[in-house]
């Protein structure tokens, strides 16, 4: 024990000046001089650093309603029951709650929505009587807050005291993908639950990937070799008929690998593929159809759209039970079905990130998935925007240091809990999610177009291209337009 340990220090440090106090005898002369003295400097520690909310600010709200609207439910966590449950997410979200209550004198209430129209729509209609009711919006990207976005419905947050959008908890790639010349409609982060739900992971049969010789994963992601080439390979390896009846089947067999349509758009992501790129005046342009993005997407349908070793599951309950019941190596899934479906697997499961391109590219890229409901506005109704910008900040820096590690115990399960690998590998995928805007807005399905290619329900993304660009661009372009009325207002204001 630390007591045990410091007393017998003591007691050695005793001992030592004791034993050289008898070994210099008592008749040593003393010197008194004092040009010969001995002058130490006092030892200085650092200031510790101020708790981040104590100098944010000091303000507080006299009891005021302070009403989230949101898609929210246990799949797609936003807010938390009136008290704790024993449910990790939920308490630890109930957490946060009472500690903003309690520093900003706030009465708290949610709106939970089932679904991200019903939320949209509930918004849509309070903007359009002029009601106030709501002071902060989360809901998905796809579907969801861009549309609420391209109506008009929202607050430019980059005008708001208070909300540092620098700050680790928020997504910095969402930022400097999503801003239109110095606007910032929409931002996702520790704020919201789903966030950290929204990463897309590969997960692993550990046992299996023992039985059937597979190389150290983890080492192969410390490594840079966790590329798609290499998960191709490893795929190939990773069958076996175990009703023999001589065919390989995901219900009754171990499949290689089992993954969603949306897993397609995340692999491109991944693989550093990029559907939209700036311009030199700060807008976008669609990079999908280039050279690079068209062998990046033939690369990947070439491995994953190979359906001897890959099964798509499309189920919106279940994503990856052919997994959790044993029947597949692999899976690749967002952390939010994650979160509901692995609880009840028996076998013991590895996190690593989504792989690679090759071993060339320099880093994981983790992508978001854009259903998840995370994408936090202020709507323009909002009368008192400081106070929806303060608690919004204090959101982001409490889910960073409370929510977060909690979605990590949902994630390990206790099964690897004292695994330090599978939490370098947590680490490693949450150092940024990534999500794409052209996942976010579709430009007339041709980001759907893509996952589809990935994944293999289509077989020549190039030409499909062809045929839909020109709707693509104009969907672009109508998208723009809306961005540049945004800014034109906000700057005439």
């Amino acid at each position: 024990m630390k007591t045990a340990r410091i007393t017998s220090l003591l007691l050695a440090s005793m001992m030592l000046l004791s034993t050289v106090s008898c070994a210099s005898g008592g008749n040593e002369t003393k010197d008194t001089d004092p040009t010969n003295a001995v002058t130490t400097e006092p030892e200085t520690t650092a200031a510790p650093e101020p708790y981040y909310l104590d100098v944010l600010s000091d303000k507080t709200f006299d009891g005021t309603t302070f009403t989230m609207i949101g898609e929210d439910y246990e799949q797609r966590p936003n807010f938390c029951q009136e008290e704790m449950t024993g449910n990790v997410i939920n308490d630890v979200v109930y957490e946060r709650h009472m500690a903003l209550e309690t520093r900003y004198k706030v009465n708290i209430e949610y709106s939970s929505q089932p679904g991200r129209k019903e939320c949209n729509n509930a918004v849509k209609d309070a903007i359009a009587a002029q009601d106030d009711t709501y002071d902060l919006v989360f809901n998905s990207m796809t579907s969801g807050a861009n549309n609420l976005i391209l109506e008009g419905g929202v607050v430019d947050m980059a005008t708001l005291p208070y909300l540092d959008f620098t700050k680790p908890w928020w997504s910095q790639t969402m930022l400097k993908d999503f801003n239109y010349k110095g606007h910032t409609y929409l931002v996702v982060g520790g704020s919201s639950p789903s966030y950290y739900l929204s990463a897309s992971v590969t997960l692993f049969n550990v046992e299996e990937a023992k039985n059937f010789g597979l190389p150290d994963m983890y080492a192969l992601v410390k490594e840079g070799k966790w590329t798609a080439d290499k998960m191709g390979e490893l795929m190939s390896m990773s069958s076996k008929d175990l009703n023999g009846d001589g065919v390989i089947d995901v219900s009754n067999d171990l499949f290689p690998l089992v993954f969603s349509s949306e897993v397609g758009r995340n692999l491109y992501v991944s693989a550093g593929g990029e559907a939209v790129v700036r311009t030199e005046d700060g807008g976008f342009a669609l990079s999908i159809g280039s050279k690079n993005s068209i062998d990046i997407l033939d690369k990947l349908h070439n491995i994953f759209g190979n359906k001897s070793v890959t099964f798509v599951q499309d189920s919106g309950s279940a994503k990856i039970a052919e997994f959790t019941s044993g029947h597949t190596m692999f899976a690749m899934t967002a952390m939010m079905f994650a979160n509901t479906e692995l609880r009840g697997m028996i076998a013991e499961y590895g996190v690593l990130p989504l792989p690679k391109l090759d071993e060339a590219q320099e880093d994981y890229i983790t992508c978001g998935n854009p259903f998840a409901p995370c994408g936090m506005l202020i709507p323009r109704t909002v009368t008192n925007t400081e106070m929806s910008a303060l608690i919004a900040e204090a959101m982001g820096f409490l889910g960073e240091e409370i929510v977060r590690p909690g979605v990590y115990n949902v994630t390990l399960h206790g099964k690897l809990a004292q695994d330090e690998q599978s939490s370098e590998m947590l680490e490693l995928i949450y150092r940024d999610i990534v999500f794409d805007l052209c996942a976010c807005y579709e430009f007339k399905n041709i980001s759907k177009r893509s996952r589809e290619y990935v994944t293999g329900k289509i077989d020549n993304f190039a030409s499909v291209y062809a045929e839909n660009e020109a709707a693509a661009q104009q969907a672009l372009k109508d998208m723009v337009d809306a961005l540049e009325q945004k800014e034109k207002t906000a700057d005439a204001q």
